[in-house]
């Protein structure tokens, strides 16, 4: 069974502004003034799976700016949406297309945006969520939490008294407030939730049969036709955490600790580095301090 990773890279370009805009979304910023959020991402798939297995999935308006940080990338491997309808319809038509290429295989879904600083723990992670997917059901990652964080949507695990790679999830809950995530991180039984899954095509497809029946009907009957562009435009706009994991019983959380971040805004720029003053490409600044610097002429 192939493993397939799918980096979705369709973002609105709503965080980091003025840096990040709707025509430059943050996957294609170069937060350390040599590569893109989108070729890292690219980049850390290496040790993962060969290129022809990657696939990256965008908006058919983004397609030239994603070639310009990937140029080598095939026609296969670039799946593009006709427009944006959140990551419930990016995943039907992404598993949809990897069904229709490979069979059943092992699919890895990937926000193509995310720091990830530990390359050999997260390989090895994914590789034992591959492992864990083929026996069916949905797994992901949880983040070992390191403070109390409000950004963050988090995964209760079930509890048990046996050390193990993966556990079952008790329920994922919203983003707290302040009481509320510091109670969580004291229960010690709650994890960051960090987008990215793992299942079969063949999980997937009955998923969404099961608890998404209309979205399913609609872009499958569509799936490889012209009439796709005028049917996706009506798909509902739904997150596949509303629409699929959060109503899957079958899901199993991998506890992780690789580095990650989800950079959501200009803060995390300070989480990445231990300087007073946060600067990209080149400037002069005088008695200057706590002050993020961007220079992108």
């Amino acid at each position: 069974m192939k493993f397939i990773t799918a980096i979705l890279a369709g973002g609105s370009g709503e965080r980091f502004w003025p840096w990040s805009r709707q025509d430059h979304p943050k996957q294609f910023l170069k937060l350390d003034g040599q590569i893109s959020l989108l070729q890292a991402t690219w980049q850390r798939m290496s040790d993962v799976c060969p290129p022809e297995q990657r696939l990256i999935v965008t908006q058919a308006q983004q397609e030239n700016l994603v070639r310009q940080h990937l140029p080598d990338l095939t026609h296969q491997q670039l799946l593009l949406e006709p427009c944006a309808r959140d990551t419930a319809a990016a995943v039907l038509l992404t598993t949809l297309q990897i069904h229709k290429y490979h069979g059943d295989a092992v699919v890895g879904i990937f926000p193509s945006d995310h720091s990830i600083t530990d390359h050999a723990a997260f390989t090895d992670a994914v590789q034992v969520a591959v492992a864990t997917a083929k026996e069916g059901g949905i797994v992901t990652f949880g983040i070992q939490p390191t403070h109390a964080a409000t950004g963050y949507g988090y995964i209760e695990v079930a509890q048990t008294k046996q050390s193990q790679a993966s556990y079952p999830v008790q329920r994922f809950v919203e983003k707290p407030n302040q009481a509320r995530a510091e109670a969580m991180l004291a229960a010690g039984c709650y994890l960051w939730n960090a987008g990215m899954f793992f299942f079969t095509t063949t999980t997937m497809l009955n998923l969404f049969k099961q608890h998404a029946p209309d979205l399913y009907a609609k872009l499958a009957a569509a799936f490889d036709t012209p009439e796709l562009p005028e049917v996706y435009a009506k798909l509902p706009k739904i997150s596949l955490d509303y629409a699929i994991i959060e109503h899957t019983s079958d899901i199993q959380v991998i506890p992780v600790c690789f580095g990650w971040d989800d950079l959501g805004d200009w803060a995390a720029l300070k989480r990445l580095s231990h300087h007073d003053n946060i600067s990209v490409g080149k400037h002069i600044s005088l008695e200057t301090h706590r002050s993020i610097i961007v220079n992108q002429s």
